[in-house]
């Protein structure tokens, strides 16, 4: 669907924000130029946490939140709303950018910005003072270019806080389960071994002061 087209939210451009913007197909242009991809920034937060032994789990879900993010932004909502974007239907306002090639809902780069935020700010606050006012840059930027209509980035957003609370949530109790699996719990001066009473309280299947074996 294609609502009626009213660029005024780009009538008021200037200089000085269209050399920030002037790139390829970014959202990151003023960070990393060279890499054109809206994606970047967060995969190179997503390797920076996964070499941090405090907060890997969150490297770790990062990626999963991303992915989940193109399988359903990108690879699902778009081709299946079709929403043609504004520069599409209203050729007469100059881009920066090369055209995009695919559709407009929801927007992808602020899906992957807001999803990363979200994560990012679940793993600490500190990271999120960072990560929130670069989402909100990035999403403004969408607009900025003419590229996207405003529910688009309303739409992604919404998307993308639901996808990071959700993979943080789940994600977050399988990384604990696996993790505990894998590292029993020792009693103190006791050697570990398989419990073998059916009683067993132990989640995990080791001998544990309540076991009683």
């Amino acid at each position: 669907f294609s609502p009626p087209v009213n660029s005024g939210w780009i009538l008021e451009r200037g200089d000085a924000l269209d050399t920030v913007f002037i790139c390829d197909d970014l959202g990151t242009v003023f960070l990393f130029p060279s890499f054109g991809n809206g994606d970047a920034v967060w995969l190179l937060a997503a390797a920076a946490l996964l070499i941090t032994k405090k907060y890997r789990r969150y490297g770790v879900l990062l990626l999963v939140a991303l992915a989940l993010g193109v399988l359903t932004g990108n690879l699902t909502l778009k081709p299946l709303i079709a929403r043609p974007r504004p520069c599409w239907v209203d050729e007469s306002v100059r881009l920066l950018i090369p055209n995009p090639t695919d559709y407009s809902f929801p927007s992808g780069h602020t899906l992957s910005s807001v999803i990363g935020a979200t994560v990012l700010t679940k793993a600490t606050a500190k990271f999120g003072l960072a990560a929130i006012p670069l989402a909100a840059l990035i999403a403004f930027s969408r607009l900025y270019l003419y590229v996207h209509y405003p529910t688009d980035i309303l739409g992604a957003a919404v998307l993308g806080v639901a996808i990071g609370l959700l993979v943080c949530a789940a994600g977050g109790r399988v990384i604990t389960a696996l993790t505990e699996r894998a590292s029993p719990p020792a009693s103190a001066g006791t050697l570990q071994r398989r419990c073998i009473s059916p009683a067993c309280a132990s989640a995990h299947g080791w001998c544990s002061p309540r076991c009683g074996c």
